[in-house]
């Protein structure tokens, strides 16, 4: 499989449970927490393209969120979150997500 941001080719490599490997994982384009019935996309990216994508996606959602300072886990973010900021908020996602997968420079 080849990574839809970096087009790094992951063929053949496994997964092992339990064991850091450097393989394709799959991103749920909203991240399914961030919606209550998800309809999305699934994009195959790499473990370090993936992690890089999910570090951007707390910054985005720690900008729409009542924390004073940011955190590590993407779910505590979403709950700080304000309901009435939700929607704007996974729309920015979604639209940044997009961008990382068809910017042509990397």
């Amino acid at each position: 499989m080849i990574c839809e941001h970096c087009k790094k080719d992951f063929s053949g490599i496994k997964a092992e449970q339990g064991i850091t490997y450097e393989g394709i994982d799959y991103h749920h384009n909203p991240p399914e927490f961030m919606v209550d019935k998800w309809k999305g996309e699934l994009l195959k990216l790499c473990r370090k393209c993936h992690k890089e994508l999910h570090i951007k996606i707390r910054e985005i959602m720690f900008k729409h969120s009542t924390l004073f300072k940011p955190n590590k886990s993407d779910y505590w973010t979403w709950i700080k979150v304000l309901p009435c900021d939700r929607e704007k908020c996974v729309n920015e996602v979604i639209k940044y997500t997009k961008e990382l997968v068809n910017d042509k420079s990397s």
